[in-house]
């Protein structure tokens, strides 16, 4: 159809940079119209386009000959629908999309940019949500095939759209690739530049990750990054990598490592203390088992850090330990990690008691 028969309450077209390929596409406004068509443009052909109209006013000439990144389009985030790319609201507010995020165990989403998008839930593994994804899309019999392949927009919750996958994710083959299934490319950026010896954990439902650097052994690093990532996100973690080393080629088949010291929950030991280099030498620690009831530890992994409390009652203890704990970075809260001689770390308790 040409772009003067086409029916919808606003349209756009835009045309690619590299090609005289055209992409149109309608919009509740002239502003939607004209994104959704950039946005397509882009999936479709694999770089910015340059629009061409609006509606039936052409555009200027000038601006960008090399085409308007989209930020939809390079979004590599978690899955939000109102971050995905030229699909209506109608179709954001569909029960598969709206409730993709919430929905728990292996899947994956798979986009067109006829604005056509496909999930599949509930499957035996990763790989095959994506497989099964990609082939519904694929055999939409309103498309026939037409306009190419469709690509995995999401994997698990994490957004993949930039490394326009048209089939199922293979085994990474570095840090960063890996790192790419989950989480924002920046993150492996970033530990690439860190001092030895280091390691980093991801929590991979939600995309978070951590790490610790510079420390005197990879397997110390690995054990301290695990520690605190699973005390910071509350689920076991995976670990991405050791130092330059590849730990996930997968990270959505390889194990969570659940840390028996974030479980433990006995009598208090100083060698049960979570993410902490050397424990035994620590003497916030070492004095703590010393201190007369009442009393309280708190601690934090991001920063490192460890308070202790007293006073006439375990809640006035556990509130002091809080307190001064959260005094050196409010954005991430303490946890009550000891309460006399007692660890209650696995409550995950971020008050005090009443």
């Amino acid at each position: 159809m040409r772009y003067e028969g086409f029916r919808a309450p606003h349209k756009a077209q835009a045309v690619s940079a590299q090609g005289p390929n055209a992409w149109r596409a309608g919009g509740e406004s002239p502003g939607a119209a004209e994104q959704n068509a950039l946005e397509a443009c882009q999936v479709r052909y694999g770089h910015g386009c340059v629009l061409l109209a609006v509606d039936d006013k052409v555009q200027p000439a000038g601006g960008n000959p090399q085409g308007r990144d989209m930020p939809r389009v390079r979004y590599d985030g978690q899955f939000e629908p109102s971050r995905m790319p030229f699909v209506s609201a109608n179709l954001r507010q569909r029960s598969d999309v709206a409730g993709y995020g919430t929905t728990a165990g292996p899947k994956a989403m798979a986009i067109h940019p006829w604005g056509r998008v496909f999930t599949s839930t509930g499957a035996a593994d990763q790989r095959t949500a994506e497989t099964r994804a990609l082939a519904e899309c694929n055999a939409d019999p309103g498309r026939k095939g037409s306009d190419g392949p469709c690509l995995l927009y999401a994997v698990g919750n994490h957004v993949v759209l930039p490394q326009r996958l048209s089939e199922p994710r293979r085994p990474a083959r570095t840090i960063a690739e890996a790192v790419s299934d989950v989480a924002r490319t920046s993150v492996a950026e970033v530990y690439a530049k860190e001092a030895v010896q280091k390691a980093l954990a991801i929590e991979i439902e939600s995309g978070r990750t951590y790490r610790r650097v510079n420390l005197r052994s990879a397997a110390l690093a690995e054990q301290l990054a695990l520690e605190g990532c699973q005390l910071m996100y509350a689920q076991p973690c995976v670990l991405i990598a050791s130092n330059g080393d590849l730990r996930a080629p997968d990270p959505h088949a390889a194990p969570k490592r659940d840390m028996p010291r974030l479980r433990y929950e006995g009598v208090y030991r100083v060698d049960m203390v979570p993410f902490q280099i050397d424990p035994d030498k620590n003497k916030v620690l070492v004095e703590y088992a010393k201190l007369p009831d009442p009393k309280a530890m708190a601690i934090a992994p991001s920063p490192v850090r460890i308070r202790v409390g007293t006073g006439s009652s375990v809640a006035e203890a556990e509130a002091k330990a809080l307190a001064a704990c959260n005094e050196d970075d409010p954005a991430y809260p303490c946890f009550v990690y000891a309460v006399n001689d007692r660890v209650v770390l696995p409550q995950r308790r971020t008050e005090a008691s009443r």
